[in-house]
């Protein structure tokens, strides 16, 4: 959960906006990585996050163009230095660096498609249809580097600019799974150390460079679209309390891709940005536009110095670094909200696939997933297992209520009210439980969740299985392997091991200690009688 600071609302914005009933608000940023819409990398994520995350703990140096390999160097060269691109593509225009206006030059944006699709590109790593890797990797997103090389020296800079920024606002410690475009979020255990997340650990799902602003004072917005008088904002006079009022907020913001490594590891598969929101949220006060985050100017990774915000829906619809507010009459036709975050059939797949057979993604449906204990963990407890997680709905619908099971899903246990975090219309909620498992061996923990308006999550994964593998809504499930201490042979059996300075871990070496004497073993066999039967 993320606290915010935005002026009071988008609609105060656009007061001169026309009444519209229907019709979509937009919102554009600048960059390269949807101007021309190649295919790009859907990564695996870790169950347990709010979105990818691998587990334990990975770190990368940054990624210089030598690193993309002597295929992709060889087609390159004398493109990096190549003065007549540095030209054609600078990545310094106006108040901005780091992007290129495509959307106000065609012909340039034709000029790098026609550039872009005389190369062959490194091919995109496979995962579904592949043995899964025991953890996340950590992609160095060649493709995407090698995009920005091919169009010359200034945008070859972006990718390093965007890691550079990335290590300066951003913990050591988070899991990358794409250094670019990033695609990184913070450990399980700080995640779980507070309701509101700190800037250094907040995800990051990005989808091209991180662009930067070099002139803040005269950084303003563009009003138009289906509005009476058509304008610009200035940024010093947006986040002016004297001019429009400001507001504190409450949000979790969650990619669409929470969760994704469930649907990989079930069922096999090939795993200028604009997008717009329904106007009623726009209406009804319920999209903002944000430039603090959690009492701080909001980051550049985050979109800095302004993002929109509508709470309820997947961060996707939440553009960063804003340039453009468009009333229209229909959804945006860029290529992110016509062509990805679409939630697609179970019969849609490869084979079939056409973007109008999915529905655009908007609110969140109610998810939760536990953080401990964590995959395949060896637990040892005295019959009452600590578990702890987060459960989130999106909407304006509220978690009400989370419960969890050791036998499938047949009983549950709830989770206490007084052990989850504060109830919000748009956070997530922690929770804790102390779970009895009286059973030793493998045991699978399932968790689910309820919002205000009664809606839990399927039981099984496949029941949420699309191709896209966007929003993992079933209830998680956690299998680990429970050591009961309160029984009175595996207190002995533990004792034993600890007096020889053994552990139990791991579960699959043999012990390397006598456990039964011959003479013990024969009187246990006596009282089976035979081992065949008499007769």
């Amino acid at each position: 959960m993320t606290t915010v600071n935005v002026p009071e609302s988008v609609k105060s914005a656009l007061q001169s906006a026309a009444d519209m009933a229907e019709g979509a608000f937009s919102t554009t940023l600048p960059g390269l990585a949807h101007t021309f819409h190649h295919d790009h990398q859907r990564q695996p994520a870790d169950p347990s996050h709010r979105n990818a995350n691998p587990e334990g703990e990975h770190t990368r140096k940054s990624t210089a163009p030598k690193d993309l390999g002597e295929f992709m160097v060889t087609q390159l060269e004398g493109k990096i230095d190549n003065d007549r691109l540095a030209k054609q593509f600078p990545t310094r225009e106006g108040m901005w660096h780091g992007f290129i206006d495509w959307e106000n030059n065609p012909d340039k944006k034709k000029q790098a498609a026609e550039i872009l699709e005389g190369y062959t590109w490194t091919p995109i790593p496979e995962f579904q249809l592949k043995p899964l890797p025991s953890t996340n990797p950590i992609l160095i997103g060649h493709r995407w580097k090698e995009y920005h090389m091919a169009l010359g020296p200034h945008l070859r800079d972006v990718p390093e600019e965007s890691w550079k920024i990335f290590k300066e606002e951003k913990r050591q410690n988070m899991l990358v799974v794409l250094d670019f475009p990033m695609n990184c979020e913070p450990q399980r255990d700080d995640l779980m150390k507070s309701h509101i997340t700190p800037n250094d650990i907040h995800f990051v799902r990005n989808h091209g460079g991180i662009p930067t602003i070099t002139n803040l004072d005269k950084y303003s917005i563009q009003i138009g679209g289906l509005v009476r008088n058509p304008g610009e904002l200035l940024f010093k006079d947006l986040i002016d309390p004297s001019k429009f009022p400001q507001e504190k907020m409450n949000i979790t913001l969650q990619c669409s891709g929470t969760r994704r490594m469930e649907q990989i590891a079930l069922y096999p598969g090939e795993g200028d940005d604009a997008t717009s929101v329904p106007y009623r949220k726009v209406k009804h006060e319920e999209a903002l536009l944000a430039y603090e985050m959690n009492g701080v100017p909001l980051p550049r990774i985050h979109g800095g110095p302004l993002r929109l915000v509508v709470p309820g829906v997947i961060g996707a619809r939440c553009t960063k670094w804003v340039t453009n507010l468009n009333l229209l009459p229909e959804p945006s036709m860029g290529p992110v909200q016509r062509q990805e975050y679409l939630y697609y059939p179970q019969q849609v797949g490869k084979h079939n696939v056409t973007p109008d057979k999915g529905f655009s993604i908007q609110d969140m449906p109610v998810s939760s997933a536990i953080l401990s204990p964590k995959d395949k963990e060896v637990v040892v407890h005295d019959g009452y297992v600590h578990c702890e997680g987060w459960a989130y709905s999106g909407g304006g619908q509220w978690v009400e209520r989370v419960e969890v099971s050791i036998d499938g899903g047949f009983l549950w246990h709830e989770v206490p009210f007084e052990n989850m975090s504060p109830k919000h219309y748009y956070t997530m909620r922690l929770w804790k439980l102390n779970l009895p498992v009286p059973v030793e061996g493998w045991v699978e923990l399932v968790v689910r969740a309820w919002n205000s308006a009664i809606n839990t999550q399927p039981t099984i994964i496949r029941n949420a299985w699309n191709w896209t593998l966007h929003v993992t809504s079933s209830a998680h499930r956690v299998p680990i392997y429970s050591v009961n201490r309160s029984l009175s042979e595996t207190a002995a059996r533990l004792r034993l091991l600890e007096g020889v300075g053994q552990s139990i871990e791991p579960i699959t070496f043999p012990i390397e200690v006598p456990v039964q004497s011959e003479e013990e073993y024969r009187a246990a066999l006596a009282k089976k009688g035979p081992r065949e039967p008499l007769d």
